[in-house]
């Protein structure tokens, strides 16, 4: 059988040739890994910054609920077998969420939760409201300790949910909310809040889903600490000197001096002016 051959051409034999050949397969190399390198960065990310955008999305219900909602329904769990990365995106896309639920006795299992489920059920009870979660026909007391969100699809990718007893303290992050119009914003001093949230310590039903602090009485120059703070059946962990919020004076520009000192008296020539020694000698 004969078998053609293909002479190479003079380009095909240079060391361009290898070296183009080189080069496309390190991008192609590259251009593989990009989607997890960025898919990696932007978790990591989302930890970093820790985004809010579910606590903002429960801003339009501040009110302070105490002990288990009442609901039609329990949000149901399913118990995780599989861990690969290509199993975790599955689930996304299918619009769930991969969690673990952890606490009371209870072993760290990892589980996973319907998406539009939890979002509903967090905007009934609150960011630190207790609600039950069905796990294998067991229902669960849990409230949402943590969670991992995708900063560019404003999406919730990872849950942490911790089983609770209701007789039990526990600790839970805050919010604090500024409410109302300061006295020294309006003379024109400038609001400065620096704690946005505090640690409590309570039984999950004593948890506050946010603290509201009255400013509407803060003059230029007060402040407002935590132990200003209305802790009713639970206790803050902090400093009771550190401060939340205070009025700052408003800036006065300054006038600017160049440590120059200019001598009184008339120069000793005034171009376009006559002096007193010339009108008189005409």
């Amino acid at each position: 059988m004969r078998v053609a051959y293909k002479e190479k051409t003079a380009f095909e034999s240079s060391p361009f040739y290898f070296m183009k050949k080189f080069l496309r397969s390190i991008i192609h190399s590259i251009m593989m890994f990009i989607p997890d390198l960025l898919w990696a960065f932007f978790i990591e990310e989302s930890k970093l910054r820790k985004p809010r955008f579910l606590e903002d999305s429960l801003e339009m219900d501040l009110t302070i609920r105490k002990g288990i909602i009442e609901m039609n329904t329990v949000l149901r769990a399913v118990e995780r077998t599989e861990f690969r990365n290509s199993a975790l995106t599955k689930l996304r896309n299918e619009g769930n969420i991969p969690a673990v639920v952890y606490g009371n006795k209870l072993e760290s299992k990892p589980i996973y939760i319907n998406g539009a489920d939890f979002i509903k059920t967090m905007r009934e009870v609150g960011r630190n409201g207790v609600f039950p979660l069905d796990l294998n026909g067991q229902k669960i007391n849990v409230i949402l300790s943590d969670y991992q969100a995708d900063a560019i699809k404003n999406e919730i990718v990872h849950a942490d949910l911790r089983a609770v007893d209701m007789n039990k303290e526990i600790q839970a992050d805050v919010r604090i909310a500024l409410v109302g119009e300061a006295a020294g914003v309006k003379d024109g001093g400038v609001l400065q809040q620096s704690l946005h949230e505090v640690s409590v310590t309570a039984t999950p039903s004593n948890i506050p889903q946010v603290i509201e602090v009255d400013i509407s009485s803060l003059e230029v120059g007060e402040t407002i600490t935590v132990a200003d703070l209305n802790a009713e059946n639970f206790e803050i962990d902090h400093d009771s000197e550190q401060t939340v919020a205070s009025i700052l004076p408003p800036k006065v520009e300054e006038e600017i001096n160049s440590g120059e000192e200019q001598e009184d008296g008339v120069p000793a020539q005034e171009e376009g002016r006559e002096t007193e020694a010339e009108s008189a000698g005409e």
